[in-house]
């Protein structure tokens, strides 16, 4: 059956997944209006998928894959290339599920077929991801490199919506001295959304990303994390090419007193560059939920066990924007494991 979402404010503010962003202008919800929240105080909605009673006839495809290879169990030692060789390993995993109406049947039971202007795809999923480690789990360095794709399209009473992502990602960890530890994770890509009925929700956008820290840790009791985001983005829309750009450093501290008490702060400054404001789903896809300008962001947690049973747990969290006020949130939580 074709599907039709419906968008319910949640009792409680920001306990939902969805906030809804005013495009028009006109104070009327409008179920192109409603995004994945940035920040968890703007989720105030949950999502239902109601079932409509027009049907269409498919066929039912799903494709699960998981390759692992550990050449280091069996090269652990020896002479030659064997040893190095068995510093690598890798994961891999493919997850497709799709429902297709079309009528010729190789092509409907193909489990790699999905073309972008594919009308014949009524739904479908595919998720895959391959990373190949050096050094995996090694107390001194290791290091890899890996790619992931999303596909995701589902077809509603509106019409079909799209969405696909591919990320390649480098990462090393190197460890300098006893308490100090270097680490650097570069990633680049493209992002895509596609919408049939509603043109201003589709964007595409190639990004590449730098996220270098250096760790200080004594023990397991105290520890201070000091990082960068550097991200630049090149947005494409017509004929026309959009940049936009985030710098935001970031420092976080966590100290454990005794296994009963753990302390958590942090602190960052984000610098977003973004002239088209007019743009307003490409902006919050760009800038992950921050406004054009200088942004602050910080936060405290405090994590106490009360007894063998009880937990509490006390959050405060903040941002301010450049041209915006301070935004403030609060929580408290008692939990109990049995």
């Amino acid at each position: 059956a074709k599907t039709t979402f419906l968008y319910k404010r949640t009792l409680q503010p920001g306990t939902g997944e969805y906030s809804w962003q005013d495009l028009n202008g006109d104070s009327i919800q409008q179920v192109n209006e409603f995004f994945i929240a940035p920040f968890q105080d703007q989720a105030d909605f949950i999502r239902f998928a109601v079932l409509s009673d027009e049907y269409v006839q498919t066929n039912n495809l799903r494709f699960n894959q998981l390759l692992q290879l550990e050449p280091g169990r069996i090269w652990k030692s020896g002479k030659g290339l064997m040893p190095f060789i068995g510093k690598f390993s890798s994961l891999s995993t493919w997850n497709i599920e799709r429902k297709s109406h079309q009528r010729e049947w190789i092509s409907a039971w193909n489990p790699f077929k999905f073309e972008t202007i594919d009308t014949s795809l009524v739904s479908a999923q595919s998720a895959f991801q391959s990373h190949i480690f050096f050094n995996r789990n090694h107390p001194i360095f290791e290091s890899s490199f890996g790619i992931n794709t999303y596909f995701n399209q589902y077809l509603l009473l509106s019409g079909s919506e799209q969405s696909r992502q591919k990320i390649w990602t480098y990462a090393g960890k190197y460890r300098l001295a006893d308490s100090w530890t270097l680490a650097c994770q570069y990633l680049w890509g493209e992002k895509q959304n596609a919408s049939q009925s509603f043109a201003q929700n589709a964007y595409y956008y190639r990004f590449w990303q730098l996220e270098p820290e250096l760790l200080w840790q004594k023990g397991s009791e105290i520890q201070i994390r000091s990082r960068l985001k550097w991200r630049r983005m090149m947005a494409e829309q017509a004929e026309y090419q959009i940049p936009a750009m985030i710098i935001q450093p970031g420092l976080d501290i966590q100290w454990a007193i005794k296994q009963k008490t753990r302390l958590r702060a942090r602190l960052s400054y984000a610098e977003a560059k973004f002239d088209r404001l007019d743009m307003p789903v490409l902006t919050l896809a760009l800038l992950e939920g921050l406004s054009p300008g200088e942004n602050w962001l910080w936060g405290l947690s405090l994590e106490q066990k009360l007894s063998d049973a009880l937990f509490l747990s006390i959050s405060y969290d903040g941002r301010k924007s450049e041209l915006g006020q301070p935004i403030h949130i609060g929580k408290a939580q008692i939990s109990a494991q049995f």
